[in-house]
């Protein structure tokens, strides 16, 4: 994002805040009951969606350290993330090839060997299987370079690790908000926090809560609303992405300073929606990362992460206290947006409603499920 487009943003939200509007489609819309209850239809999201999209599974901060490592649970399984020794990041199902056990239990730490648990097979942090117990007695025949830990492609880009077929699928993946990301100066981020949990509600509907502010003035009352205009945000697609934008009330006050002045992240909240389920929340000095992985039809896991400016950079010298205090501030909210979706998930089945209906200000609904149904072919 360049200036120009940064002033061409504020002025919008000017303009909307004083004609007290919102950015609007031409019509409204709709949404099955069914697209949220059906487990068949959850299974082709599944296999068609999140197995062949790329997927964020870690920030680079994580990994800093050779032989540094994490573990992510993606729709493909468990994933080990590991920097070798010669500082390159690998990636591999976190399977061992004697049982098929889980070779780390462990979220993150730092090891140069990793041994099953169950029966002790040792890998490297580059996955080369390095020791057997009884191999010359047990496994006589057993060639080693065969039995390395299968890997996974994964690829470093705008500070995040990527679960990705190829680095030219996810360049193209991202063309749309690179120039955004960039902007965004991911890389000289680090990750401070994160914590999850599970909630009861199908992972379209935390998406869908994220695409609209219609919500702010009810659900948010006692937390953001009394910074935001009620029902006011702009929202641009970027491919199968979405940005939008949410002023803050304080934005007024640029109509009384030069526009040399006016800064878009001091007088807003961005979020880049990145398809199918990844959100990055742009706050003015830090940047939340949301994460909503499916787990069942109506079961999503939601990881939260606090990604910080690091130190020598605008906004590094705060305390880690100041971002602690900002971390359960953004999540008391967003809390606030996943219960709602557990509210309705549990109305879904009653029968009340064979729809769902989207207004004229929350067409970016209509177009997120769109784009969920050209991916499954439909």
């Amino acid at each position: 994002m360049n200036r120009d487009q940064e002033l061409q943003l504020l002025q919008r939200c000017l303009s909307h805040l004083q004609a007290g509007s919102t950015q609007q489609s031409e019509s409204g819309g709709s949404s099955e009951v069914s697209r949220y209850l059906d487990a068949s239809r959850f299974a082709l999201e599944q296999q068609h969606i999140f197995r062949e999209s790329p997927l964020m599974l870690a920030h680079a901060s994580e990994l800093t350290e050779p032989h540094a490592f994490v573990t992510r649970q993606a729709p493909r399984g468990s994933v080990l993330l590991a920097r070798d020794a010669q500082g390159q990041v690998r990636g591999f199902h976190n399977v061992c090839r004697h049982r098929g056990a889980r070779l780390v239990d462990a979220q993150a730490g730092c090891a140069e060997r990793f041994r099953c648990p169950y029966h002790a097979w040792t890998y490297s942090s580059s996955g080369e299987l390095v020791g057997v117990p009884h191999q010359a007695s047990a496994f006589p025949d057993l060639c080693r370079e065969q039995n390395s830990l299968k890997p996974v492609n994964v690829i470093e880009r705008h500070g995040f690790i990527w679960l990705a077929d190829d680095a030219d699928k996810l360049d193209a993946w991202l063309a749309p908000v690179a120039e955004d990301l960039q902007w965004l100066n991911l890389k000289q981020h680090r990750l401070l926090v994160r914590q999850e949990k599970i909630w009861r509600c199908n992972w379209k509907l935390i998406a869908e809560g994220g695409l609209e502010s219609y919500h702010f003035r009810q659900a948010h009352s006692a937390t953001i609303a009394p910074y935001f205009p009620d029902n006011c945000s702009l929202v641009e697609a970027f491919g199968p992405h979405f940005r939008t934008v949410l002023p803050k009330r304080s934005i007024s006050a640029l109509v009384a300073q030069p526009e040399s002045e006016w800064s878009l992240r001091e007088h807003t909240h961005m979020t880049y929606a990145l398809f199918p389920s990844e959100t990055l929340l742009v706050q003015r000095d830090h940047i939340a990362w949301i994460q909503a992985i499916p787990v069942a039809v109506d079961q999503t896991l939601v990881r939260i992460a606090s990604l910080v400016p690091e130190v020598g950079q605008p906004h590094g010298h705060q305390p880690d206290a100041h971002w602690h205090t900002n971390h359960q501030i953004t999540c008391a909210t967003l809390d606030e947006d996943f219960a709602m979706g557990e509210s309705i998930q549990s109305g879904l089945a009653s029968g009340a409603n064979t729809q769902l209906q989207f207004g004229r200000n929350e067409g970016a609904l209509v177009a997120f499920n769109r784009i969920v149904d050209r991916a499954l072919g439909s």
